[in-house]
């Protein structure tokens, strides 16, 4: 399998039928189940060069670089808080 993308989107679809399997791994809120986000992203060393058409040809916002995981994480945490 060549795109990246669709491994990863494959590990999210495994991860998502155990887990609906094993009904005590569900986090819960006052005794209801918490629907779970699945959102992958696609990590590529820094020296990589990612080379991205444009958007409505194909999204490739979910490739970053090992070195802005921080900065991405918390962009993306605040996005979810509000």
């Amino acid at each position: 399998m060549k795109s990246p993308i669709e491994k990863n989107n494959r590990h999210i679809d495994v991860l998502r039928k155990y887990i609906d399997e094993k009904e005590e791994l569900v986090p819960k809120r006052f005794g209801r189940k918490l629907k779970i986000d699945y959102r992958s992203v696609i990590l590529v060393y820094n020296s990589a060069i990612i080379k991205r058409p444009f958007r409505f040809l194909f999204d490739t916002s979910r490739i970053i670089k090992s070195d802005i995981v921080k900065t991405y994480l918390n962009k993306f945490d605040k996005v979810n808080k509000n």
